[in-house]
């Protein structure tokens, strides 16, 4: 399977939603997806939970799952991209906290089997 690595920038609407912006190595260009909180109580500004997620592959065709992103430190986030089951892990992802927006990097498994601990702790 083909490592992809990417990069992705989430703003914070306020109202439990979320607009999406990601790249990957093999786009030039930014696809533009969104995610909202599953939780009601959801906190405006706290990336923190679990939130659903679609954007489109191609006309007509759609990716959709579950984000979970934890706290690791005060600004610093893990993500992990799940399917619509939540039981296939798609993708897994860092970024951090600037004001409303999280900013990172995401990879598939492969790529997570080969990074060095330094990089996934």
């Amino acid at each position: 399977m083909r490592k992809i690595i990417g990069s992705f920038i989430i703003r914070d609407e306020g109202d439990g939603k979320s607009s999406f912006r990601y790249r990957t190595n093999i786009t030039p260009w930014m696809e533009i997806a969104s995610c909202s909180h599953t939780s009601e109580d959801f906190i405006p500004g706290n990336f923190e939970g679990e939130l659903t997620y679609v954007w489109m592959l191609k006309e007509y065709d759609y990716n959709h799952g579950f984000l979970t992103i934890t706290r690791t430190n005060e600004n610093l986030y893990d993500l992990i991209w799940r399917d619509e089951s939540k039981t296939t892990i798609r993708y897994y992802g860092q970024g951090f906290q600037l004001r409303r927006t999280l900013v990172g990097s995401f990879w598939n498994d492969e790529l997570n089997k080969d990074m060095p601990e330094i990089f996934t702790k």
